[in-house]
């Protein structure tokens, strides 16, 4: 459950992005994909999903924690 305003956050920290961060995190948590399906969606290498889909995550909480502090 995302507290009051949260997913609003969440949104906003997703449009600071890139889109390759944002399709993998896109594939992974809303469709349910496996990294070795985005893999294979993507045309790379599963490894590479692995690495890119928690570079995405860390940047995503980068950007959740750097929106906390300004609000």
């Amino acid at each position: 459950m995302v507290p009051s305003g949260g997913a609003d956050q969440v949104k906003g920290a997703l449009t600071q992005l890139s889109g390759r961060y944002r399709a993998m995190i896109y594939r992974s948590y809303y469709l349910g994909w496996t990294t070795a399906q985005i893999a294979a969606d993507l045309g790379i290498d599963d490894d590479t999903v692995k690495g890119e889909l928690h570079d995405a995550l860390c940047a995503l909480r980068a950007g959740l924690r750097s929106g906390a502090a300004q609000a």
